[in-house]
C-alpha cells in the first residue's frame, strides 16, 4: 500500500466512522460503495467497528462483493451482515480459546450441521460469542452420520471450561450430559 493509498484508506475509515454515527454497518456500507466500490466500502466499515487495518482487509470467505450490479448495495450489505462481515472478534480467555476448540471437535464429529444453524454457530465462534456457539450446538446434537459420543463429550469439556469462566450455559451443558 503507497502512502496515498493509505491516506485515501484513512479518509474512508473517517467517513465509515461518521456515518456509523448515524446509522448501522450495512448503511455505512451502502453509503460507501459509490466512492470506494465493495471491497473498500467493506474494508472501511470494518476498520471502522474496530477491526485492525490488516483484519479488515483479509479477504472475505464468501467472495463477490465487487460484482455488485447497481442498486445491489443494501442486499449486499445485508448479507455481508448476516454472515458476520461486520462482527468485531473479541478476545476471549485461555479458557475460551479451549473451549472454541472443543466446540470446533464437536462440529467435526457432528456429521453435519444445517446450513442455517452452522452459519450462527461460526459467526458466534469467530466473533467470540462462545456461549451462543455453544447453546446452538447443544440445541441440534449431531446427525445420525456424526460421532454422537465424540460430539456429546466434546461439547461437555467446552461447556465444563465456559461454566468455570462465568457464561451461563447451565442448561445447555445439562443436556449435553444426558447425550454423553
Amino acid at each position: 500500500m503507497t502512502a496515498s493509498d493509505a491516506g485515501e484508506v484513512d479518509a474512508l475509515v473517517r467517513a465509515a466512522r461518521d456515518m456509523l454515527r448515524r446509522g448501522s454497518p450495512v448503511d455505512a456500507f451502502v453509503g460507501l460503495v459509490p466512492a470506494a466500490g465493495a471491497r473498500g466500502a467493506l474494508v472501511a466499515v470494518r476498520e471502522a467497528l474496530g477491526m485492525s487495518r490488516a483484519e479488515a482487509g483479509e479477504p472475505w470467505w464468501f467472495g463477490g462483493v465487487e460484482d455488485l450490479e447497481a442498486g445491489e448495495e443494501r442486499f449486499a450489505g445485508e448479507l455481508l451482515e448476516a454472515h458476520g462481515a461486520f462482527d468485531v472478534p473479541r478476545a476471549v480467555s485461555a479458557r475460551g480459546a479451549e473451549a472454541r476448540r472443543w466446540m470446533e471437535a464437536a462440529m467435526r464429529a457432528s456429521g453435519g450441521i444445517a446450513s442455517g444453524r452452522a452459519v450462527g454457530v461460526i459467526r458466534a465462534l469467530k466473533a467470540g460469542w462462545l456461549d451462543k456457539a455453544f447453546v446452538g450446538l447443544a440445541a441440534v446434537g449431531p446427525r445420525s452420520g456424526g460421532d454422537a459420543a465424540v460430539f456429546w463429550r466434546s461439547l461437555v469439556a467446552a461447556g465444563e471450561l465456559l461454566v468455570e469462566d462465568g457464561a451461563d450455559v447451565g442448561e445447555a451443558l445439562e443436556r449435553c450430559r444426558r447425550g454423553a
